[in-house]
């Protein structure tokens, strides 16, 4: 039996020797460093023209049913149109006159050579 003792007396100190299994780790370093600089940042986006084409389409979608309803609203509506218009004219003071629809006239009477005019078509 003493065989058997010495043995395992042996065998505990070659264990206990033997360098430990476990993986080693190393301390990471505190910062990195790279050989080139970083890219520029994105420049920001802009929702502008998203916003103008909603509300180009949704003005659009207005005037086709305020021309094609025949609604009291919409009656409503295409008179509140008339109205603004009328008052946009007022207020940059334009008033056509006579004047205005002779030189127009003759214009026009102008490019036609009236000379030539017969009538027909």
């Amino acid at each position: 039996m003493s065989f058997f003792v010495r043995r395992a007396a042996l065998s505990v100190r070659v264990v206990a020797k033997q360098p430990s299994l476990a993986p080693r780790v190393f301390p990471r370093p505190a910062a990195r460093f790279n050989s080139t600089a970083p890219p520029p940042p994105p420049p920001p986006k802009s929702n502008t023209g998203l916003i103008i084409t909603l509300a180009l389409a949704t003005a659009a979608a207005g005037g086709y049913w305020v021309y094609t309803s025949d609604s009291d609203a919409a009656r409503t509506a295409k008179t509140a149109g008339k109205e603004g218009a009328q008052v946009g004219k007022a207020l940059t003071h334009f008033t056509p006159s006579k004047d205005d629809y002779q030189k127009v006239y003759n214009k026009v009477a102008a490019i036609l050579d009236v000379d030539d005019y017969d009538g027909s078509f």
